[in-house]
């Protein structure tokens, strides 16, 4: 199984990926549920909502009804080319995610919205696809722990089964 997420609450852990059991206490997100449902469940936080893939469809719908929450005066938006949202609300932090120190110095907040993805048809190879898909979360886990940040919502591949012959 995977040990990221050690530090973080047990309703975020990683799910062990042997066993597919969440922690007893772990609140369980399906695929059914919308972005809404998503920051409707969240609690009021101080800090602001950390994002993560807002060039993409989901991330993009997250962000949205992030900008129209009143719950969060900023939101840390982390991405490879600016969006130029106009929203004084929205700090981005351009980065190619290389460099680890970029987010261990700027990732700082109570909640991270990561929505990244790609297609293999997009990414060009099972190793390209693989960074993004899982490592690149697994690396922003690791720096959300390092940081205190306290929950973490990653959206996954629509499907997404260990028992799958395809590759994601």
């Amino acid at each position: 199984g995977l040990a990221v997420g050690a530090h973080l609450p047990k309703r975020f852990q990683v799910v062990d990926e042997d066993t597919k059991d969440p922690a007893d206490d772990a609140e369980v997100v399906t695929d059914e549920m919308m972005p809404e449902d998503f920051v409707a469940a969240a609690p009021v936080v101080a800090e602001p909502a950390i994002l993560f893939g807002a060039t993409g469809l989901i991330g993009n719908h997250v962000l949205q009804e992030l900008l129209k929450d009143e719950r969060y005066s900023r939101i840390l938006l982390f991405s490879r080319k600016s969006i130029h949202t106009g929203s004084s609300k929205v700090i981005e932090i351009i980065t190619g995610f290389e460099d680890k120190e970029i987010l261990e110095n700027n990732l700082h907040g109570d909640e991270i919205f990561c929505c990244l993805g790609t297609t293999i048809a997009k990414a060009k190879s099972q190793e390209a696809f693989r960074k993004v898909d899982y490592d690149l979360p697994v690396m922003i886990g690791v720096a959300a722990k390092k940081n205190g940040v306290s929950k973490m919502l990653v959206v996954s591949s629509l499907g997404a089964d260990a028992q799958s012959s395809n590759f994601y």
